[in-house]
């Protein structure tokens, strides 16, 4: 019986050691790409709101319109991730924007999916 209690445990220790040791390579890796989180963070909470209120504003409910507004409204969010020194890239904005859009459920997912790819 204690054999299986030191093998258990042995387990388990190796498991929570690979674990943390993967978080930290993972962690040490990104803090080399030059990308600060908790900025990064704070961008994504302030932009949510800014989405929201401009697909609201901009956008009539026509499907064929979707597009234009959410190329304006991607753009807008680029060169504002850009002039905060945040060096994302295009496709993670375009992810974020839409992730917004569908948790909000501004857009029907069909719809919102058709536009994205018409996306540059």
């Amino acid at each position: 019986m204690n054999r299986s209690w030191i093998l258990a445990f042995i387990i388990s220790d190796a498991v929570v050691v690979t674990l943390v040791g993967l978080f930290l390579i993972r962690k040490r890796l990104l803090a080399g790409a030059g990308i600060d989180f908790d900025r990064l963070k704070e961008f994504s909470e302030t932009t949510e709101q800014r989405v929201e209120d401009h697909l609201r504003s901009r956008w009539n409910g026509d499907v064929a319109t979707l597009p234009a507004v959410l190329e304006t409204l991607v753009t807008s969010v680029e060169g504002d991730a850009n002039a905060h020194g945040l060096p994302v890239q295009r496709a993670w904005i375009k992810q974020a924007v839409a992730r917004w859009i569908q948790t909000k459920k501004l857009v029907g997912a069909r719809e919102l999916n058709e536009a994205m790819r018409q996306l540059a």
